[in-house]
């Protein structure tokens, strides 16, 4: 995967530090592997997303570029903000000499 799996923790570093600057300041991270699709989900108690929408915003704007870097970067962003806090996944397709080795 190379630079693929480099996109992938920014994508993650982006998450993690929404958790601590909109979210509260602690949160999970859960990280797996099923087959060649790695995913890793986010979660925060804190106040929520609202409706906000995750697009590039205006070139003037500060800040406000962690999600839409995260959905650019990987193979998907999924937002989950129907409960408490927010919960987001990011995905990314490995290649077959890139699995991540599970210990047990």
């Amino acid at each position: 995967m190379g630079h693929g799996l480099e996109d992938f923790v920014l994508a993650v570093h982006e998450l993690v530090t929404n958790v601590v600057r909109h979210g509260g300041g602690s949160g999970e991270l859960r990280l797996w592997q099923h087959h060649d699709l790695l995913t890793c989900q986010v979660s925060d108690n804190g106040p929520g997303l609202g409706e906000m929408a995750v697009a590039l915003p205006s070139p003037g704007e500060v800040g406000r570029r962690g999600l839409w870097l995260a959905q650019q970067l990987t193979e998907g962003l999924m937002i989950d903000n129907s409960g408490p806090g927010t919960t987001a996944s990011v995905t990314a397709q490995l290649s077959p000499r890139s699995t991540v080795h599970e210990e047990g």
